[in-house]
């Protein structure tokens, strides 16, 4: 077993090392940033290793960052389940709700509050949410609010953000609303109809009980709606009485990947130039979404929803690396000494064979994999080219 050495003590993992560091803030972000962290581990933890690989990245690009960097390596971490700031831990993320929630107001309330909404600011709340083990679509709703709340020159209320976002975290599937209790947005809405065969004004004077104003619902309506899977139908709801423009680098959150089976015959052809120039774009955002969230890699599923998330415009390129990813080609990867033109070609065939897919899209896609993860984020000796 290895043990991996962090000031004066061993640590049995990777995940206890991480942990270490997290209480011991300073001499953790040192350690990690510097180096240390990545030589301790070696290969023994190939994912482990990717991230550490980031983060060194990340701080040789700006320095300044060191702690926040720090913050987004740990809420990343799948061994650290406890929210850490400056050595100081607010607990896991039940402890970290029930702290938001707290009566009366206490400095441990107040100093959680402003480390939750910082995270909210940086958009990586979603990513403590989803080390946290919470369900994937509870990790897409929370993602969906961090980038709400990122637009600009928006009318949304960036106040409502905590109630919104315990609201999703909670899942309450029941929707309390004028003494009423309702399970599904049908019975909601045949309530309300009720009123507007009374008459357009009594159907209005009910609903406002729905809105906060104009152009923002209740935390409690719209967290149930959400909760309930009408993210899409928000977003569309948000673009247009909202209207405000997201942040570089987010995405609008109605964008999402088709069904399987359309991309499946969708990718029977060559893909044409559209698919190139595309191609060109998805290989390095690809690439960074494999150095910023290593875990990515953790389940199908999680694959899956990261994909959707952060590359969402790219659905046939996205649908051949799933597939790929399904045949299990990360770890075929993490686990070869050398990626030689030899590597992709048990993938091409497989892709062929059992998806219908074409044989230059098949080796794009399992080319991508290789340089993308094996070369750029794994630094794997590598002669695949794409």
């Amino acid at each position: 077993m290895n043990a991996y050495k962090f000031g004066e003590n061993s640590y049995p993992t990777t995940a206890a090392l991480a942990n270490a560091m997290a209480v011991n803030w300073s001499e953790g972000r040192d350690f990690l940033v510097r180096g240390a962290f990545r030589a301790e581990v070696g290969g023994s933890d190939k994912r482990a290793l990717a991230s550490a690989v980031w983060a060194e990245k990340k701080y040789n690009e700006d320095p300044s960052k060191g702690n926040l960097l720090f913050l987004k390596w740990l809420v990343k971490n799948p061994g650290v389940t406890n929210l850490y700031w400056m050595g100081r831990s607010c607990g896991d993320l039940d402890h970290v709700c029930a702290l938001i929630k707290a009566d009366p107001q206490s400095d441990q309330k107040e100093e959680t509050v402003k480390l939750v909404l910082f995270m909210i600011q940086e958009q990586i709340f979603g990513d403590f949410v989803q080390t946290s083990r919470r369900k994937d679509s509870v990790v897409a709703a929370v993602r969906y609010l961090e980038r709400c709340y990122a637009r600009k020159e928006s009318k949304f209320n960036r106040g409502n953000i905590l109630p919104l976002m315990l609201a999703v975290l909670e899942e309450k599937k029941i929707f309390e609303f004028d003494g009423q209790q309702f399970r599904t947005v049908q019975e909601l809405a045949s309530y309300l109809q009720k009123f507007a065969d009374i008459s357009k004004k009594a159907l209005s004077k009910k609903a406002a009980g729905l809105y906060q104003d104009d152009a923002n619902f209740t935390p409690e309506f719209e967290g149930w709606l959400l909760t309930l899977g009408y993210q899409k139908a928000l977003s569309a709801w948000k673009d247009r009485f909202q209207a405000g423009e997201a942040e570089e680098g987010s995405f609008d959150a109605d964008l999402v990947l088709l069904e399987d089976i359309e991309l499946r015959e969708e990718a029977g052809g060559d893909g044409g130039d559209d698919f190139t120039v595309k191609a060109r774009q998805f290989e390095d955002a690809f690439t960074k979404m494999l150095e910023e969230h290593p875990q990515c890699l953790e389940s199908a599923a999680r694959f899956k929803a990261y994909m959707s998330d952060l590359l969402p415009d790219n659905d046939l390129q996205a649908y051949l690396i799933l597939c790929l990813y399904k045949m299990d080609i990360a770890r075929a990867i993490e686990e070869a000494d050398e990626l030689t033109q030899l590597f992709p070609a048990r993938f091409v065939s497989r892709l062929v064979s059992d998806f219908g897919v074409s044989q230059p899209l098949a080796r794009w896609a399992a080319s991508v994999w290789c340089v993308c993860y094996g070369d750029r984020v794994l630094k794997k000796k590598n002669s695949v080219i794409i």
